[in-house]
């Protein structure tokens, strides 16, 4: 069991490593009850959060993240 844990905080280590990294761009679709605070679990994290989920918004975020 110990060994699984190490191995579970190695790879979250090595995953915040690369968040910080990389910044990478993610698009979140999510309710308005925990928009905000997972937006700002992404900051804390080093991502970049895109909130927008609106059906209108959707094919104009395809394109940008596809050029991101």
């Amino acid at each position: 069991m110990e060994n699984c844990t190490r191995s579970i905080v190695e790879a979250s280590c090595d995953a915040l490593v690369s968040i910080r990294r990389d910044r990478p761009l993610i698009h979140n679709i999510t309710n308005y009850v925990v928009m905000n605070f997972t937006a700002n679990i992404l900051l804390a994290l080093g991502a970049s959060p895109v909130m927008a989920h609106a059906i209108e918004e959707v094919e104009e975020m395809v394109d940008w993240l596809m050029r991101w």
